[in-house]
């Protein structure tokens, strides 16, 4: 939204996702348009469906090992290397139209009113023109979340000795998460869960002085604004999802089963539970040092 180069966005509930009826007027919405070119960016069996029925006179998309996905594509693309960051894999579709990007960094439009709304957020907790970090420790799989005691010891060390004030955001399924971490804290934080929406968060995100989080969504929303990262990684791959064109640091364990795509671990978790707080407090005194140069 508000994005001068998106004309209209057009949403699926995945709620209804194994509900024919809902996915055929889906389909119908997109044939309506009459639309003369998808770019299936993602290309899995979802996107694939869609691309198919949307009517589109040419559809593209990349070159699938699973065959019948490919049906869905008149214009196919072989990956140059799959072994890539995430925009550059992207970005070779539109590249083999003949577009070439003159920009590769990410955008994000932030409005006059989001902005308000930020400010108005910060002097409601009393923190307004004071400097702040925002923590955003949830993510959408499990097995990218480090554990809470680690999050409550970096939050009490920014706050008591560099004297920042700590956000943690997140979504309202994430205010227990959350809670559950300023329990083991001994300094006071701000739980913000449920009470921005993203434009409201980029507008905070924008004015921080650090984003420090998990492989996550938000993580990706900073990067676009160019704004200093700590990115705590386990079984993410960074070759993939690293932060795109910001000044950021990983923090990882070294362990050899990472990185790796299973949703489910029969190694109790090691990438993460071997990251110690000194271990990100080190990447975070690099960081702000690096920030002000």
């Amino acid at each position: 939204e508000n994005n001068p180069y998106v004309d209209e966005i057009i949403l699926f509930d995945k709620s209804k996702i194994y509900r024919l009826k809902a996915n055929w007027q889906f389909f119908k919405s997109l044939r309506s348009k009459k639309f003369d070119l998808i770019v299936d960016l993602y290309c899995g069996t979802r996107t694939a469906l869609q691309t198919f029925f949307s009517g589109a006179k040419y559809r593209l998309g990349y070159k699938h090992k699973r065959g019948l996905i490919n049906l869905a594509y008149n214009l196919t693309v072989t990956p140059e290397n799959v072994n890539r960051h995430t925009v550059i894999h992207q970005l070779q579709l539109v590249e083999d139209l003949g577009i070439i990007p003159s920009n590769k960094d990410l955008y994000i439009s932030i409005s006059e009113n989001s902005r308000e709304q930020k400010d108005i957020l910060l002097k409601k907790l009393n923190i307004y023109n004071e400097p702040f970090i925002i923590i955003h420790p949830g993510a959408s799989s499990p097995y990218k979340i480090w554990y809470n005691s680690g999050w409550a010891r970096i939050a009490d060390i920014l706050k008591s000795e560099y004297h920042f004030n700590i956000l943690f955001t997140g979504s309202k399924k994430e205010k227990s998460l959350i809670d559950d971490i300023q329990k083991l804290t001994l300094e006071k934080h701000f739980n913000l869960a449920g009470q921005t929406d993203l434009h409201t968060l980029s507008a905070l995100l924008e004015c921080s002085k650090l984003y420090i989080g998990s492989d996550n969504g938000i993580m990706h929303l900073a990067a676009a604004l160019q704004k200093p990262i700590i990115a705590i990684f386990g079984a993410s791959d960074p070759i993939r999802w690293a932060p795109w064109n910001t000044l950021y640091y990983i923090v990882s364990a070294d362990v050899e089963c990472s990185p790796c795509r299973y949703r489910t671990c029969n190694n109790n978790h090691k990438c993460m539970k071997l990251i110690s707080p000194m271990q990100v407090m080190e990447n975070i005194d690099l960081c702000l040092a690096k920030s002000k140069e």
